[in-house]
């Protein structure tokens, strides 16, 4: 059940609170409520169990809430204590439950444990944004895919040397040490791959992009603000890209110039 609104009507062995969020950490809200309405229910035969989540890494879980919860068990159940579990221990037990039933060839079991893992990571529930949180930012297979060899030949075939990470919130930027970025793969400005090539003043990026669009065959629009803000800028959208080696030589160009 979802959004349980409704008094349970029927008394169980066990019963429980399930509380879940990024920390457990549970805080006193001084909330005074008459009806708290739970997140989730599970039931069988034998175990009733409330839900109560919370996502956000500055959502906490309110002990009010999770007390005030167990009035809609049936009259007369009894409540056990209450369980507080992180969405990172959630996604630990799922794997390892994936890892027995891909074992046991349980295939649609695996897949929709692989969906529920892939939509943790997607949303940034249960752990910090990694990279693979930024590649399945990107809507198309085939752009998450480029981003990924993008990050691998940066980091591992280019043989570029002093190159650290760039600290960037809104996608993964790399940088050589004690120089500014000059490649960033951003979910912002439609999902792409930014290269900044040279010094601002030379305005290389609005040559190279002139370049970049005529090999793929599309136009990036730019606004007319970003051709003053960031002339040094190219942009390249990872769904027009066939293959990589056709931005490879942009990569390197940005980062010699640099």
């Amino acid at each position: 059940m979802y959004q349980v609104s409704n008094k349970l009507n029927k008394r169980t062995a066990q019963a429980v609170v399930i509380g879940i969020a990024e920390t457990d950490k549970v805080l006193n809200n001084y909330q005074e409520k008459k009806y708290y309405i739970p997140d989730g229910a599970i039931l069988s035969d034998l175990v009733s169990i409330l839900i109560e989540s919370k996502i956000g890494l500055n959502s906490y879980l309110d002990i009010n809430q999770i007390e005030g919860h167990k009035n809609r068990f049936a009259i007369d159940q009894v409540v056990e204590k209450n369980i507080i579990l992180t969405w990172s221990e959630i996604r630990d037990f799922f794997l390892e439950q994936q890892r027995y039933f891909r074992n046991t060839n349980e295939i649609i079991t695996c897949f929709l444990l692989e969906q529920f893992e892939e939509f943790c990571t997607i949303n940034c529930i249960g752990g910090l944004k990694t990279n693979e949180y930024f590649f399945l930012q990107f809507e198309k297979v085939k752009a998450q895919d480029l981003a990924r060899k993008v990050n691998n030949y940066i980091w591992n075939e280019a043989g570029y040397e002093n190159i650290q990470d760039a600290g960037t919130k809104d996608g993964i930027g790399y940088k050589i040490i004690r120089k500014p970025k000059f490649a960033t793969l951003t979910i912002q400005r439609q999902r792409c791959l930014i290269l900044h090539i040279g010094k601002r003043e030379e305005r290389l990026g609005l040559f190279v992009q002139e370049e970049i669009d005529e090999l793929l065959g599309r136009k990036f629009e730019r606004k007319e603000y970003e051709e003053d803000k960031y002339p040094h800028e190219a942009y390249i959208r990872l769904e027009w890209v066939d293959e990589f080696e056709q931005i490879r030589p942009y990569i390197d160009l940005a980062f010699r110039l640099r």
